[in-house]
């Protein structure tokens, strides 16, 4: 009696084809999921695909599905890894934008610009100023609206 590729032939003489592992296609679902479930599906398939592979290893031939659990791994790590770089790219951003929202100007090194008058070189002028790339008042990176262009 012949068998056929994917069959299994155990001792009472029944062929037996490999279920796929429920697992395993569990976890790709949950890894496509992931942008709609703003990344928490990218952990979930993560965890699931790693289940999968143990059951499909564990399973003496009768589970399949290796290809399919290393399917949602890959796409449960990639989700993650978009979506927490997003995510800190979007908390950088509004802390900026809370700072402009709050009326605190600041100079194209993070730093709080500096105001006022009147201004220590023309006392009829307001005279604004930014600590420079250092951060450090009173250092040469400094920059004033009074400087000569």
């Amino acid at each position: 009696m012949e068998t056929a590729k994917n069959e299994i032939q155990p001792l009472s003489g029944e062929s037996v084809v490999p279920k796929t592992s429920g697992l395993a296609i569990v976890s790709l679902v949950w890894g496509l999921l992931g942008f709609v479930t703003v990344g928490i599906g990218g952990i979930f398939a993560i965890v699931l695909a790693h289940r999968a592979l143990v059951e499909i290893k564990e399973s003496a031939g009768m589970a399949k599905g290796r290809g399919i659990a290393i399917a949602g791994l890959i796409t449960g790590c990639l989700i993650v890894v978009i979506m927490g770089g997003g995510t800190i790219g979007v908390v950088y951003s509004l802390k900026r934008t809370a700072k402009i929202a709050n009326h605190e100007m600041i100079d194209m090194w993070g730093n709080g610009y500096l105001y006022r008058f009147p201004s220590q070189m023309d006392s009829s002028k307001p005279e604004i100023m930014s600590n420079g790339p250092d951060g450090v008042a009173g250092t040469a990176d400094d920059l004033s609206s009074q400087d000569a262009p």
